[in-house]
């Protein structure tokens, strides 16, 4: 009977022993990456004004992703951010840093004012269909160019337009 006990008793030992060993060693997974996000602050821009971010942080080999989670929008694949917000208010952008399997977040608390001229609409021409224009050495312009009282419309803009077309002169 003692000796079973003692059997026992070292069978038991034994695969505490070998559990704990088992349970406290070093494996694979001990080296894996850690992700940490880093705030780094705040920091101000102005609407439709470049704004530049520079983490100083440059990782030989490494893949930089700026992205806006205000927006939802990736905003560089760039180490130095250069970017102008659209859309006033507090912008929280991130810069995620790969290189092999180490992960680096670091996120920015950008506040947006908006720009003296944000509420003025801006007329763009460039998307002016000038497909039926009129052949000049520079180009096309616009077909209506040298008509009298010509309407000249853009967006919610329209301008007055007048032409003498005896001297091909418009106004």
């Amino acid at each position: 009977m003692k000796k079973q006990l003692v059997r026992i008793s070292t069978l038991l030992v034994l695969g505490l022993s070998f559990s704990a060993i088992t349970l406290t060693s070093c494996s694979n997974d001990d080296s894996s990456v850690y992700n940490i996000n880093v705030d780094k602050g705040r920091l101000t821009a102005v609407t439709f004004e470049e704004t530049v971010i520079d983490p100083g942080i440059t990782i030989e080999g490494a893949s930089y992703s700026w992205f806006d989670h205000t927006t939802n929008t990736r905003l560089s694949n760039e180490a130095v951010l250069r970017h102008a917000f659209t859309t006033p208010g507090e912008h929280q952008v991130s810069i995620k840093i790969e290189k092999g399997s180490q992960i680096e977040f670091y996120t920015y608390y950008v506040d947006v004012a908006k720009s003296a001229n944000y509420d003025h609409i801006r007329l763009d021409l460039s998307a002016f269909d000038l497909s039926e224009g009129i052949e000049t050495t520079g180009g096309k312009i616009w077909k209506e160019t040298f008509t009298e009282d010509a309407p000249l419309a853009s967006s919610i803009f329209s301008f007055s337009h007048n032409a003498m077309t005896d001297w091909d002169v418009w106004y």
